[in-house]
């Protein structure tokens, strides 16, 4: 059967059983695909909702096979009769169908997000509040999704890949304190989206949030467990300890990965880790150096590695370690002090 044909059969009263299982199953593959693909580039994390991703993609479209009184799938009939699907190629067809899907995966996110984790949708009312007062930077729905542009669309580099998850919470980490609104992070998230070149322009909005809730998160699970001793010249041996004693962790652990199968050499890496104790050092210890970029930090103890070489060869892989030296001495912390 033709697509323009299903399609057709599906806007009428009580369609046929063989149409619909059709149908579903398409728009499920869809699904399936487009939430993989969020999950690939971190803006779903698949532990979130406690369900597969094959659960998670048929509770999303469900929504769509409601029907009225007269068997007729009010929200298919209503998008398909929007327009000629007669006169329209089936790729376009499908195009739309996707669509369709992506709103209504977009839709069901948001709603589950709220209902799991009532404060995230607090923090996506906060930013877009916060667009009035940014702007270099403004929201825009493109096939579902909100996305959040420092240009226009047309020359955001849409062609390029959106900046990975651990990349944005690196970056932002680096700026994160307990005092910092979530205005200031939108603007320091503009800056980002500005500077670099590597990545698009634009970047989605629930994705945002979600970052900026996981930077609420860890600094609320450091505020509540720990009770630093009195002696604050011990606390900070103590802190500077451990410190080092993450970085080395992490060293000895992707060390094979990234030594061993020789995509970087070894004086590289070495000089990874220095720098990696010295951000730690800023960010726990002296609380100062926010505004040193990771490459400064690189340069002060490798200074054979330029900016350019750092963009194309190795910011990817240094921010991914600082992610996880960071994440190792937050739980070295809680448990140590």
């Amino acid at each position: 059967m033709q697509f323009t044909d299903l399609l057709s059969q599906l806007k009428k009263p009580n369609p046929p059983v063989t149409v619909v299982r059709q149908f579903v199953h398409l728009c499920h593959t869809i699904a399936r695909t487009y939430l993989n693909l969020k999950v690939v580039t971190g803006r779903l994390d698949p532990q979130f909702f406690a369900i597969s991703v094959d659960d998670l993609a048929m509770d999303c479209i469900a929504s769509l096979f409601e029907r009225n009184e007269r068997g007729e799938f009010v929200r298919i009939k209503s998008y398909f009769n929007s327009f000629e699907i007669n006169k329209l190629p089936e790729e376009i067809l499908f195009a739309r169908t996707r669509r369709l899907v992506f709103g209504a995966i977009n839709d069901e996110l948001f709603r589950l997000y709220k209902l799991e984790d009532p404060s995230l949708g607090n923090v996506i009312r906060c930013i877009k509040a916060g667009l009035k007062f940014i702007p270099d930077l403004f929201a825009e729905r493109v096939d579902g999704v909100v996305w959040l542009y420092v240009q226009h669309k047309k020359r955001s580099q849409a062609e390029l890949p959106v900046m990975p998850y651990d990349y944005i919470y690196v970056m932002l980490n680096q700026r994160f304190t307990a005092k910092i609104s979530v205005r200031q992070l939108i603007r320091e998230f503009t800056d980002i989206l500005k500077s670099q070149q590597n990545y698009s322009k634009r970047y989605p909005l629930i994705g945002l949030a979600y970052i900026i809730r996981m930077l609420h998160t860890s600094l609320a699970e450091i505020d509540d467990d720990l009770s630093y001793p009195d002696d604050a010249s011990l606390r900070t041996d103590e802190l500077q300890r451990l410190i080092r004693e993450c970085a080395h962790n992490v060293k000895k652990k992707m060390e094979y990965q990234y030594v061993a199968r020789n995509k970087f050499s070894r004086k590289t890496y070495n000089s990874f880790f220095q720098a990696i104790e010295s951000i730690l050092t800023a960010q726990f210890v002296k609380n100062d150096g926010f505004d040193r970029s990771f490459f400064d930090h690189i340069k002060m103890h490798n200074s054979e590695i330029s900016s350019i070489k750092y963009d194309e060869k190795y910011r990817k892989y240094f921010e991914y370690l600082v992610k996880l030296s960071r994440e190792e001495l937050i739980k070295k912390i809680r448990k140590d002090f």
